[in-house]
């Protein structure tokens, strides 16, 4: 996993593009076997499939609009049949990808779609809580067993896996034992705040930030620290982590572009009408209305700017 992850950071160290982003969520799916108590974009999980060719015109204009990295996620991915056959274009375009997943699924994969999995920069595996925590937190009963499995054959078939926790009041005490179930497999364990937005607002999750509680952890070899913004050493000021404005975009099933990937009451149009330089106007207006409406993008942006 070492190894791979330099590798897409050096990619990423020599293209520079002006004022565009480059990565893209890429929703495959708007449907999902769990019902997650924190989901952000719950209210978008509406069991839509869309079409294989409509996914593929959207990776090439992706591609023409100057995206490197796909995340493609859902919904959950596995869900789709034509997985493999979705995974090996965005291979065939030259672009790099890897795949967001619960990993119920991941244990069945078979050697078509193994192959497939082996030739992206790696899987992110949700991992709310160690054993029935993380079941709870998931609505979703046996799903941690079934997971191990799925673990266990990324790992016989050296495909790289962030499992990626968040955390909350419920399933803190559980970071412990994700670390040494990551150890184990030599995975990476990413450790980052529930966003009290979609389901984790209407389940009245309260705002929880523990960093103190668990930087003994983030210290830890093979953790990435998913509580510090972009200067590292900075405690992230604002409620949304990994705050991507103007460097990703979302793109939902139906082709519509979410400038803030977790915000998703607010899209910019459809993905097929864009050229790179209304793409990037768009963007300018968007991050101007994002500090101009929402406190905490206010706040981020000070902190930025005065350190």
């Amino acid at each position: 996993p070492g190894k791979r992850n330099e590798k897409l950071d050096r990619k990423f160290s020599k293209v520079g593009v002006d004022g565009l982003p480059v990565q893209a969520l890429l929703d495959i799916t708007s449907a999902c076997n769990c019902d997650c108590l924190s989901c952000y974009h719950k209210d978008d999980l509406d069991g839509f499939y869309p079409e294989l060719k409509d996914i593929k015109k959207r990776i090439d204009k992706l591609k023409d609009l100057g995206i490197l990295i796909i995340e493609v996620t859902g919904g959950e991915p596995f869900l789709r049949s034509d997985l493999s056959e979705i995974l090996d274009y965005i291979k065939y375009k030259g672009l790099l990808f890897y795949i967001v997943t619960n990993a119920e699924f991941l244990k069945d994969a078979d050697t078509t779609l193994i192959k497939s999995l082996k030739n992206a920069n790696g899987l992110a595996v949700s991992l709310d809580g160690y054993g029935k925590i993380h079941d709870k937190m998931r609505r979703r009963p046996g799903l941690f067993k079934k997971i191990l499995r799925g673990l266990d054959l990324c790992f016989s078939n050296n495909i790289p896996v962030v499992l990626v926790s968040t955390l909350n009041e419920e399933n803190i005490s559980s970071v412990p034992k994700m670390l040494r179930l990551a150890n184990k497999y030599n995975f990476i364990l990413h450790l980052r705040p529930t966003i009290v937005t979609g389901a984790a607002l209407t389940n009245n999750f309260k705002k929880h930030y523990p960093v103190e509680k668990i930087r003994k952890f983030l210290e830890k070899d093979g953790v990435r620290n998913g509580f510090l913004g972009e200067k590292r050493n900075l405690l992230a000021p604002c409620g949304y982590y990994g705050c991507g404005l103007r460097r990703r975009i979302s793109i939902d099933v139906y082709g519509n572009i979410f400038p803030c990937v977790m915000d998703r009451s607010r899209n910019i149009g459809n993905v097929s009408k864009f050229t790179p330089d209304l793409l990037f106007k768009e963007l300018v207006k968007e991050s101007l209305y994002f500090l101009k409406q929402h406190k905490d993008c206010i706040k981020c942006d000070k902190l930025v700017r005065h350190k």
